[in-house]
């Protein structure tokens, strides 16, 4: 495809590459993108053609308008003057159309325009406030077929006239920049052209040096055109070197405007008064006819590849936008990936401490239903010493003279070998039953705070959870965990409760210690006692030495032979009664009943623990999944995106190349042609007089 034989292709083209980004800018919400691209679009529809003269105040700028229009239709003065926007576009018969910032409209002669668009005096200023642009309908050849030229405020005037004409050059094809002769490209003036209008939309960019009527000779005029170039190249490269890569296709972009820099010096003012006053000699002298000549040769023969140039840079800048956008997007999306595989790590992080926690808190209960045992075992296998200790002491300390009858002194011995066994019994009931309470106690406590420290993990992997995504929430079984665990853990504490004291673990009767034997009557009471002790030992035999034995008693050391004696008798005793009470079995019964308590409460933390971490594990693995589709389904669609834009802008480098190329041609051909500034036809080089309407060629 060439530019010269296609060029409606290529606008179809390029106004369906637009389209198409402007879908991509709605899905990225850019805004202003969307906005330059209708602009565009609409221009492309109609075919129009801007012109926009910038420049500082006091530049001549509306002289200058004025003397490309033949007369003063622009208000000029010394002072800034421009307070709006005009715009000049063709008309058979001249009227201005002021459109103000209500968007109502009104139709006025021209000799009034400077009433609505000057600050020259207070009302002026307080109407041109009111005012959006004028359009100013006139008969000027240059402004035929949708051509327009518009006048903008002068820069460093006013802040807010100042963003006026910048928001004018995103529209415009080609910008005419007027410095004066007199401040040959003021420092201000670089940095507008290297930050603004060469960063705007346009293709062109045209230089007038005005004013030039201050100098008399040519040398001067001259040396102050080459000053400007000069200060041109300096700003333009100078920007570029500190803020572009020399490699970039923003830096190739940013040069294509200023390629060639044209700079035509010219006296607006000389122009101006030679057109009215139909001075040939003073219109030679002010050097317009050849800055005319550019003009013509742009609006008559340049117009479509510079429209399409300014097009396909609109392209290149919005397209690199986007590609922009989309990495942007492409990276914040891979961070996001990143970010949540770090959200994801940090829940399953406090799944894991809670399974290890859960894991330490079986076996420290396993632990503690070990310990029931082992620290009650020596407990239990003292219990027969210090049962027979207790008889032992309380035999030794019994006084046996407090009573001559043998039964009442039976009798007083038995209940206190008894009391003193019970006491000794009750006593290491009372330690067996405080090591099996104090474990089951600590494990109760330590259960309690790990309900507490465990519902607050759990509450912080729900809320970490429900910011996955915030379209999604999570309503996790932490509450119903803790609920279950604490009734668990109430349901422990009621069954110690239950477990109630241990005791009897000694059979309580003195007539276990009150020994008779029946003796026929062959003893005295205090001998039969003595005989009833020995008889199991010795028979008969006994008999008779228990009666021997009691008929010594008053005496100390008989005393003491009978406490001896029923010592045997008891201890042996002892020993019986803890065999066929099973003494042990009473202690492994009320153990078992503790570690019953225990393994429930270690069954219901591990079951609610699994049904957690269960039910955690699937909601992440779901979560995870969906944001891993999301994920994978949003680069597909940045890819694409991608892709696709990447292939307009190298259509559009393609397009951009073409037109450079078609361009050089032409400056090539500018030495051979003369174009006619009356009809604008293109004469052969050697052509004295117009060949279609006659008017004498300019040299």
């Amino acid at each position: 495809m060439t530019i010269v034989t296609d060029y409606k292709q290529v606008v179809l083209t390029l106004v369906g590459n637009l389209k198409r980004l402007r879908n991509f800018s709605e899905k990225l919400h850019l805004e202003k993108l969307i906005q330059v691209i209708d602009i565009t679009i609409r221009r492309l529809e109609v075919d129009s053609f801007s012109i926009a003269i910038v420049g500082e105040f006091k530049r001549g700028k509306s002289t200058f308008i004025n003397a490309i229009l033949s007369d003063e239709i622009l208000p000029a003065d010394v002072l800034p003057t421009t307070a709006t926007l005009n715009r000049v576009t063709y008309g058979v018969e001249p009227f201005v159309k002021i459109i103000f910032k209500d968007n109502e409209e009104r139709d006025i002669a021209i000799h009034k325009l400077v009433s609505f668009v000057t600050k020259l005096t207070p009302e002026c200023e307080a109407v041109a406030a009111t005012v959006k642009e004028a359009v100013i309908y006139y008969p000027v050849n240059y402004c035929r077929n949708n051509v327009e030229i518009i006048d903008t405020p002068g820069l460093s005037d006013d802040e807010n006239m100042t963003a006026v004409t910048l928001s004018v050059l995103e529209n415009v094809e080609t910008a005419i920049m007027v410095t004066s002769a007199l401040a040959p490209f003021a420092e201000s003036e670089g940095n507008f052209l290297t930050q603004n209008l060469l960063n705007a939309g346009l293709s062109q960019i045209i230089f007038v040096v005005n004013q030039i009527d201050h100098f008399k000779r040519n040398q001067d005029i001259e040396k102050v055109l080459n000053k400007v170039k000069q200060r041109i190249q300096y700003f333009v490269e100078s920007w570029a070197e500190e803020n572009l890569d020399r490699n970039s296709s923003a830096y190739k972009l940013y040069f294509s405007k200023v390629a060639n820099i044209k700079v035509f010096g010219l006296s607006g003012y000389q122009a101006l008064s030679a057109k009215i006053n139909n001075d040939d000699a003073l219109l030679a002298e002010s050097r317009f006819q050849e800055f005319e000549l550019a003009l013509q040769k742009i609006v008559s023969h340049e117009r479509g590849k510079i429209f399409l140039q300014t097009v396909v840079n609109k392209v290149i800048n919005i397209a690199t936008e986007i590609i922009e956008t989309l990495n942007i997007q492409k990276n914040n999306l891979l961070e996001l990936s990143q970010a949540n595989q770090q959200k994801y790590d940090l829940v399953k992080s406090f799944v894991l401490k809670l399974k290890n926690v859960k894991t330490k808190k079986i076996l420290e209960i396993n632990t503690v239903k070990n310990n029931l045992k082992n620290q009650t075992n020596p407990l239990i296998i003292q219990l027969e010493n210090r049962l027979t200790q207790a008889a032992s002491q309380i035999i030794e300390s019994t006084d046996t003279s407090s009573s001559n009858d043998i039964n009442t002194l039976l009798q007083q011995f038995a209940t206190q070998v008894n009391n003193a066994v019970q006491n000794a019994s009750q006593s290491i009931a009372k330690e067996i039953q405080a090591v099996i309470l104090r474990e089951l106690s600590t494990t109760s406590n330590q259960v309690s705070n790990l309900i507490e420290v465990v519902s607050e993990v759990m509450g912080t992997v729900e809320t970490r959870l429900n910011q996955f995504d915030e379209n999604i929430t999570v309503q996790s079984n932490a509450g119903a965990v803790s609920n279950s665990l604490n009734q668990a853990l109430n349901d422990f504490n009621q069954e110690q409760q239950q477990l109630g004291n241990l005791s009897n673990l000694f059979p309580s009767s003195s007539e276990i210690f009150l020994f008779k034997d029946e003796a026929n009557g062959l003893y005295t009471i205090v001998g039969g006692v003595a005989g009833s002790l020995f008889s199991p030992f010795f028979g008969p035999a006994g008999i008779a030495v228990g009666a021997a034995v009691g008929a010594g008693l008053g005496n100390s050391q008989r005393a003491k032979n009978f406490k001896n004696n029923y010592k045997l008798k008891v201890i042996p005793e002892i020993e019986k009664q803890l065999r066929s009470h099973n003494s042990n079995q009473i202690v492994d019964d009320y153990i078992y009943k503790a570690s019953q308590s225990l393994n429930k409460l270690k069954n219901s933390i591990e079951e609610e623990f699994n049904y957690w971490i269960g039910d955690t594990q699937n909601t992440l693995a779901k979560l995870q999944g969906k944001q891993q589709a999301l994920f994978e389904s949003e680069q597909i669609k940045i890819n694409a995106m991608l892709t696709e834009t990447q292939d307009i802008l190298n259509h559009a480098w393609v397009i951009f190349e073409q037109l450079n190329k078609t361009m050089q041609v032409n400056k090539e051909d500018e030495l051979r042609k003369k174009i006619c500034l009356n009809c604008g036809y293109e004469n052969a080089a050697n052509c004295k007089f117009c060949i279609k309407c006659g008017t004498q060629l300019s040299k």
